[in-house]
C-alpha cells in the first residue's frame, strides 16, 4: 500500500511571491513537487517537495497577473513535454486564455519570479471560458509508475500473485505492483503474468506482422514496456510529426518459442525497425530481398537510427544487435554481418542475416 502524505504549504511569506486564492494544484507523478494555480493573482506558484525548504514555502511563481479580466481556474500536469497548462477563465472570448509552462525552465530550488521566457499564454477563437482544462489520456493517475495506457490496455488480463494465490486485474485509480516474472534464459525461457503492449502509444506503434502473430507477439515484462513507453516518449518530443518507431516482436503471451527467433522467450527481447529517412514507417532491408545480395539502402537514415539506438541504452537496454551495414555504434552495440542466405517467399525475408531489416534490444 502506498503512503499517503498531506503538506500545508505556506504562501505570501514575506520576501516570496503573490500567491492569492490558490484554488487548484498540478501534482508531478513522482511527488516531489507541484504548482498551485491562483485565481486572484492569476498566476502559477511553484510548491517544491517541502524537504527542499523550511517551513514548506512556496518560493517561486509566475509574475502577479491579478486584478484584470482573467483569472486561474484549473491547473494539470501533462507527460507531453513536462508541462503545466492552466486555465485562465474570463466572460470574453479575448481574454479567454491556456496559459503552458515548460517545468523544464524550473528545476528544483527556483526561486522568486519565473521568467517570461518558461512560459506563455495562448488565446484564439476556439477558447472561450475556459473554466476546467483535462488532459487525456491520463498518463498514471494513480502514480504507480504503470501508466494508465498499459493497466487499460491489460485489463482483460488476470493476474495471480505468487505469493498469496490472490487473482486480480490492474486498476489505472488504485496503485498496483509489477506483476510480472521472467524465467529461464533470452533463448529458453518463459513468462509469469505477461504484460501486453498497447498497439499504438506516445511516439510507437506496434506493428502487425504476419496474421498469425496478431496479438501473440507484444508481451513482456513490465520492464521491458516501460522502456518501450519511455523511448517513445523521448523520441517524440524530437519527432512530433513522426515517424514513429515501429515495435515488433516482444515475446508470446507465456513465452518460448513460437515467433520464429531463438530467442524472444522470457520478455526482455523486443526487435524495432530501423528509421528510414522519408518519414514513413514501413519496412527496409539491408539484404534486398529477394535477391538476398546485401545492399545499402538510399532510404535508410543513419543518423536517426542511432539516435534512437541511444534511448533505448539510455533508458535501460544493455545489448542492442544490429547490421553491419547499418553503421551503428556504441556501447553495447553489436555489429553483425554474413551471408544473406537464400530468399524465403513465406517470410519474405532472407534466411540467414537476422538484423538485416530490425535491430534487436535486449534489457537484464
Amino acid at each position: 500500500m502506498k503512503a499517503i502524505y498531506t503538506y500545508t504549504i505556506k504562501v505570501n511569506m514575506a520576501g516570496h511571491p503573490v500567491c492569492q486564492d490558490c484554488v487548484d494544484v498540478a501534482v508531478f507523478p513522482a511527488g516531489d513537487r507541484s504548482f498551485l494555480g491562483c485565481f486572484a493573482s492569476n498566476n502559477l506558484c511553484l510548491a517544491d517537495y517541502p524537504t527542499n525548504y523550511n517551513n514548506n514555502e512556496v518560493r517561486a511563481a509566475t509574475a502577479y497577473a491579478g486584478g484584470g479580466t482573467n483569472w486561474i481556474r484549473e491547473s494539470v500536469w501533462t507527460p507531453y513535454g513536462n508541462k503545466v497548462l492552466a486555465a485562465q477563465y474570463a466572460v470574453t472570448q479575448a481574454d479567454s486564455k491556456i496559459m503552458i509552462l515548460d517545468t523544464t525552465k524550473t528545476p528544483i530550488g527556483t526561486t522568486g519570479i519565473i521568467p517570461l521566457t518558461a512560459y506563455t499564454t495562448v488565446q484564439s477563437g476556439y477558447i472561450w471560458g475556459p473554466e476546467g482544462i483535462g488532459v487525456w489520456p491520463h498518463f498514471d493517475r494513480d502514480g504507480d509508475k504503470i501508466s494508465d495506457l498499459i493497466e487499460a490496455t491489460n485489463a482483460d488480463v488476470l493476474f495471480i500473485d505468487l505469493q498469496t494465490g490472490e487473482m486480480r486485474f490492474f486498476n489505472p485509480t488504485v496503485p498496483d505492483v509489477d506483476p510480472s516474472r521472467a524465467y529461464g534464459t533470452y533463448d529458453n525461457g518463459w513468462l509469469w503474468n505477461s504484460i501486453r503492449l498497447p498497439n499504438e502509444g506516445i511516439g510507437y506503434r506496434h506493428f502487425i506482422g504476419p496474421a498469425s502473430e496478431l496479438g501473440k507477439d507484444n508481451w513482456g515484462i513490465l520492464k521491458m514496456i516501460q522502456l518501450i513507453e519511455a523511448v517513445g516518449r523521448e523520441w517524440n518530443q524530437s519527432h512530433k510529426e513522426g515517424p514513429r518507431i515501429s515495435i515488433g516482436d516482444i515475446s508470446p503471451q507465456y513465452g518460448g518459442g513460437g515467433l520464429g527467433h531463438a530467442s524472444h522467450q522470457n520478455g526482455k527481447d523486443v526487435d524495432v525497425r530501423y528509421i528510414l529517412n522519408n518519414g514513413t514507417e514501413g519496412p527496409m532491408d539491408f539484404c534486398n530481398p529477394p535477391t538476398c545480395l546485401a545492399t545499402a539502402q538510399t532510404a535508410y537514415d543513419q543518423s536517426l537510427a542511432q539516435e534512437l539506438v541511444n534511448l533505448f541504452i539510455k533508458f535501460g537496454a544493455n545489448q542492442i544487435f544490429v547490421d553491419q551495414l547499418s553503421g551503428i555504434n556504441g556501447t553495447g552495440v553489436t555489429q553483425q554481418d554474413g551471408s544473406c542466405g537464400t530468399y524465403n517467399p513465406q517470410t519474405t525475408k532472407c534466411t540467414l542475416r537476422e538484423h538485416s531489416h530490425h535491430f534487436h534490444v535486449r534489457i537484464p
